[in-house]
């Protein structure tokens, strides 16, 4: 349901960049992307990520904590501690969405 492909999955992240301004766009140029499940147990799912150049995860202070180049459909935690981070999205247009992780 709503996009999850297991039965654990309990939340879906859905990444949408901001396409308010400019009106003109049509769905097939809006590039998405779906990060799941969220909180994640050592890894997530990513859908979409042909649209997707590159995650970065930050601390909530700012530092650094794993970056993905090229990212496939699953993404691997475990070189990162339980907690709360920010997920940087680079897409390929150049635009970046935020996006609050619980890794569990």
């Amino acid at each position: 349901a709503n996009g999850c492909i297991d039965d654990d999955c309990k939340m879906l992240t859905k990444i949408y960049p901001d396409t308010t301004s400019n009106t003109t766009n049509t769905i097939s140029d809006i590039e998405e992307a779906m990060l799941y499940p969220n909180p994640a147990h050592g890894g997530m799912y990513l859908l979409g990520n042909e649209a997707v150049s590159k995650i970065t995860f930050f601390t909530l202070q700012g530092v650094l904590a794993h970056e993905i180049f090229k990212p496939g459909d699953e993404i691997s935690f475990s070189e990162m501690l339980s907690g709360l981070y920010i997920a940087h999205v680079h897409l390929k247009s150049g635009k970046v969405i935020k996006q609050k992780i619980v890794i569990q």
